[in-house]
């Protein structure tokens, strides 16, 4: 749409105009003369419906009854009474039925096998509304498959009651072509009316717009750059004539200003290149120079980088130095109070070994009592020995003269029965007293065994006692030198403690220092980094500038040469 030219735009909005209109005009006028048509058609239909009534009364006087399924007017039967009907029919050229409730009992009408409709149903539609309601009913109805035009009006009996139906009606076939012959012609109407007056618009505004489309033609050459144009001599007053006298004026005013322009871009160009030139010569000194900063920059930049990476494992270095001297300084405290606590151990085992020594002198001592002891044990367990073997002899003897009182008694008889028990009980306690006696032997000669050993062993151990003794002296001599030695180590631990902890508060302050320059370095390489960065920006923008001025010199004779162009 946007490249159509004005006249073409013009037509198709004019043309559309018209086809919207008449459509909607013709439109109305088909609906209009539809409504029309079978509003004729049904005035005619409700007049030959009271025509017919009017008929049937005066050629069957009488009521309307219905008796043994038959439909009278009067007295005459009104089923199959076809003569009138037909005669109807052609007179008015309707279609007429008399029905008994809902059936068709006397028709016109023709069924497509050529028969009469007798005995065919009314639609449901029109008997709800007649027989149900008493109402009249005027419209399209469908008539055995047929659609009509038709009147219905309710047949009542003396009493009122309905009993069947006046119908009259028209098919639509004729009306529905009547209404499309209308249409028809209106389309082809509007079908002439739109060429004619495309044709006529278009030859109207070829001859309106010719001066429009010239005057176009010569702005486009002038856009293009030529002034050499002659408008054409449009004479008329309006819009189109009053633009083409302007567009001359304003063709000559730029005429006469592309002069004085042309004048002053000739020297305007010169001056520029020369500039140009100058400037640019002076550009390619700059960025000669500034490539040699930038080389600079990076330098000191690399070179800042490899500074701060030494500075930075240097200040590594430092700090594990110092972590290092503050756990020796920990380490040597630690041993301060280690050899403090050990001297005090060797003054605590030095009066521990006094006690011993003096617990060796009274086990000592006790040992030499316990030998006296023993020894008196000895002798005693040697007595007990010479009295049991005594008893065993007793024993001995007193088992002989049981043994012979025995003897005697068997020879006294019964006289000596008393005496014979009496000195079997002697004879027991004899071998009792001296099976004691014997173990008492066992026993003190076993005694007397473990009481030398005793002996023996108290021996050794008073020999043990005695080397101890000498140990014993000689560590509470060792102890003693270890407690003084301990002394002069604890003094000498406590002044390294005293240096460590100064190396320790020296290698923080160089650490401080440290990281502080390593700070500093880095401030250093951050500026050193933008300074290379704004160098090397300026550098391109040099170069740029010097781009610039080369396509300046360029657009400069460009200009001039467009100039010449415009103005030729």
């Amino acid at each position: 749409m946007k490249r159509l030219g004005f006249r073409e735009k013009m037509v198709i909005f004019i043309s559309l105009v018209i086809i919207i209109g008449s459509g909607l005009l013709g439109y109305y006028a088909v609906k209009k003369a539809d409504s029309q048509i079978v509003g004729a058609a049904q005035k005619k239909l409700l007049s030959d419906l009271d025509t017919g009534m009017l008929l049937i009364d005066a050629m069957y006087p009488g009521e309307w009854s219905e008796r043994d399924g038959k439909l009278y007017k009067g007295t005459t039967v009104m089923n199959d009474n076809f003569d009138w009907l037909d005669n109807f029919g052609k007179k008015t050229g309707d279609t007429a039925t008399l029905f008994l409730q809902d059936t068709r009992v006397a028709t016109n009408v023709i069924k497509p096998d050529g028969s009469r409709a007798v005995g065919t149903k009314i639609s449901d539609k029109v008997g709800n509304i007649v027989l149900k309601q008493g109402q009249s009913y005027t419209g399209e109805a469908e008539v055995v498959g047929q659609v009509n035009q038709a009147a219905y009006i309710p047949l009542h009996n003396a009493v009122g009651d309905i009993i069947g139906i006046w119908y009259v009606g028209v098919p639509n076939a004729p009306y529905e072509q009547a209404s499309n012959e209308f249409e028809r012609g209106i389309i082809l109407f509007i079908v002439f009316e739109v060429i004619a007056a495309i044709i006529m618009i278009w030859l109207l505004t070829k001859r309106l717009l010719r001066p429009l489309v010239m005057i176009t033609r010569a702005a486009e050459q002038v856009a293009g750059g030529s002034l050499q144009v002659k408008l054409p001599d449009v004479h008329s007053r309006d819009e189109i004539g009053r633009l083409s006298v302007s567009i001359r004026t304003m063709m000559d005013n730029l005429s006469h200003l592309m002069q004085d322009i042309r004048q002053n871009m000739y020297s305007s160009a010169s001056q520029i290149s020369s500039s140009s030139e100058q400037f640019s010569r002076s550009l390619e000194e700059m960025s000669s120079s500034y490539s040699q900063v930038v080389a600079s920059n990076k330098e000191m930049n690399t070179n800042a980088e490899a500074g701060n990476r030494m500075l930075h494992d240097s200040m590594e270095t430092m700090n594990t130095l110092t972590q290092l001297i503050d756990r020796a300084a920990v380490r040597v405290d630690g041993a301060v109070q280690d050899s403090q606590y050990t001297r005090e151990t060797a003054q605590l085992g030095k009066e521990t070994m006094a006690q011993t020594i003096r617990a060796l002198d009274s086990f000592a001592e006790s040992s030499l009592e316990n030998a006296r002891i023993v020894g008196q044990l000895e002798k005693y367990s040697k007595e007990i020995k010479s009295i049991a073997h005594t008893i065993s002899g007793i024993a001995g003897s007193t088992n002989l003269l049981a043994l012979n009182a025995s003897i005697e008694a068997a020879r006294a008889g019964e006289a000596g029965r008393g005496f014979a028990v009496v000195a079997s009980e002697v004879r027991k306690l004899a071998e009792q007293a001296s099976e004691g006696a014997s173990s008492v032997e066992e026993f003190t000669a076993k005694m007397g065994e473990s009481l030398q050993q005793a002996v023996d062993m108290l021996q050794q151990g008073k020999t043990h006692l005695d080397t101890g003794r000498e140990a014993a002296h000689s560590s509470e001599e060792a102890l003693e030198a270890i407690w003084q030695a301990v002394g002069t180590t604890a003094a000498s631990i406590q002044e390294v403690s005293v240096i460590a902890r100064q190396k320790v508060e020296y290698a923080q302050q160089v650490s401080g220092m440290m990281s502080k320059l390593e700070n500093t370095v880095e401030h250093t390489l951050s500026a050193s980094s933008q300074v290379l960065t704004i160098s090397e920006t300026v550098a391109h923008e040099l170069e740029t500038l010097a781009a610039g001025s080369e396509e300046l010199d360029a657009m400069s004779t460009q200009l001039q040469s467009a100039v010449s162009k415009v103005l030729s």
